[in-house]
């Protein structure tokens, strides 16, 4: 009897990866959905850190366009422009907290967005080579 080979990606591991994988996308979407509404405490969170509150709106677009991007069927370079622009809101986010002398316990909510960034990168990763074109 042969042993079944989950070096294809089609394991129990692999499927629990890309269930934790797919988190990151949704949380984006829904935190887009909740900047664009608004909240006082994401305003105030925002003044707290020197940048204007309108800023909201811009992130919460950019947010749900990029977590749909990411969630649906839709060409490399689209996905890839998509983790891109993630990566610089994180670092772009990590750096202003720094920058304002927060505390490490503000900090550790975007340690976990970036974790979860990085593991859905690195799911898509392997894939990439199976969904590109034959040259």
């Amino acid at each position: 009897m042969k042993k079944p080979d989950f070096t294809e990606g089609e394991g129990p591991r692999s499927r629990s990866r890309r269930i934790v994988a797919s988190l990151f996308p949704i949380f984006a979407v829904v935190d887009g959905v909740v900047c664009l509404f608004q909240p006082e405490f994401l305003r105030e969170s925002m003044l707290a850190l020197a940048m204007p509150t309108y800023m909201l709106y811009i992130l919460g677009a950019a947010k749900i366009a990029g977590g749909a991007v990411l969630l649906t069927p839709t060409p490399i370079l689209m996905k890839e422009w998509a983790w891109a622009g993630f990566t610089i809101w994180w670092v772009g986010g990590m750096l202003a907290h720094l920058f304002s002398s927060h505390s490490i316990a503000e900090f550790a909510p975007l340690a976990v967005v970036g974790v979860l960034l990085l593991m859905s990168f690195l799911d898509y990763r392997p894939r990439r080579k199976v969904m590109s074109p034959a040259a």
